[in-house]
């Protein structure tokens, strides 16, 4: 498991790919498991309820799966559905879980507190990287330079604000 988790690490920090793990339903499992977990509870905290967080996180994973798996057949390389889903499920539930102390600090008013200020630009951040993680994972999953994954992930990242938003869960 350590040696997992320091794959995972890596991918985090840029410096392995999803290639770099097991090609594992069991993983990709373990990995959707914890990502299932850590982004309904982050995003619980932020929406301030737990059935929206988890639908949220729900149409999140399926979205992600779907647009993923179209891709890859779009190239013919479906084979590597599985390693680029761990990837992306196992950096997000870990990056999921060092935002929730975050945004506890955030809390309701951010501007009412320096520190709270403080989290929400380390929050930023913290989105910054997620968006060049994802655009890693991509580069690596779709064989292009770093830019087209980073834009392939700012591209996710809206179309999955725009769903959520247009089914009502956040505003």
């Amino acid at each position: 498991m350590i040696p997992l988790l320091r794959a995972y690490r890596q991918i985090c920090l840029l410096r392995l790919g999803p290639q770099d793990l097991p090609a594992s339903r069991f993983l990709l499992q373990l990995a959707a498991v914890a990502m299932l977990l850590s982004g309904t509870l982050m995003l619980a905290l932020d929406l301030g309820a737990f059935i929206p967080a988890l639908l949220g996180v729900l149409v999140d994973m399926a979205a992600s799966a779907l647009l993923l798996y179209l891709g890859l057949r779009l190239i013919g390389r479906e084979r590597r559905l599985v390693q680029s889903l761990s990837a992306i499920y196992g950096t997000a539930a870990i990056l999921q879980l060092i935002a929730i102390p975050i945004l506890l600090v955030i809390g309701d008013d951010p501007a009412a507190s320096p520190l709270g200020q403080v989290a929400v630009l380390l929050y930023l951040g913290l989105l910054m990287l997620s968006l060049a993680v994802l655009g890693h994972i991509l580069r690596h999953t779709f064989d292009t330079p770093l830019w087209a994954g980073v834009m392939l992930a700012i591209f996710y990242w809206l179309l999955f604000n725009s769903l959520l938003g247009g089914l009502g869960i956040v505003s």
